[in-house]
């Protein structure tokens, strides 16, 4: 009766099946990142004396994107003014002689 109740961990077995499908080989790699948007940002450094210049600013701010990799940095344009950024843009990361492990 202990085998007709087996416990099955479905993220495991998601795990597993990623792995056989994607086997890394050595070599050179081109990443692509796509960075679409964000949503209610919350100003860094939010206080009282913040949040009342914040507000007389219009409630908004320049949001902006650093994705960094392997010591390669790239950031995405400035959004002015918003608290809801729609940037949608793509970075290409170079990875160089990547060593299975």
């Amino acid at each position: 009766m202990g085998d007709a109740f087996k416990v099955v961990d479905k993220e495991k077995l998601k795990r597993e099946a990623a792995r056989k499908l994607y086997k890394m080989r050595e070599g050179n790699y081109r990443v692509k990142v796509t960075i679409l948007e964000a949503n209610d940002l919350i100003p860094l450094d939010y206080g009282v004396v913040d949040k009342l210049l914040f507000e007389a600013k219009g409630g908004s701010m320049d949001p902006v994107v650093t994705v960094q990799v392997n010591n390669v940095m790239h950031k995405t344009k400035f959004q002015k003014r918003t608290l809801n950024p729609l940037f949608n843009q793509n970075f290409f990361i170079d990875l160089k002689d990547m060593k299975k492990d």
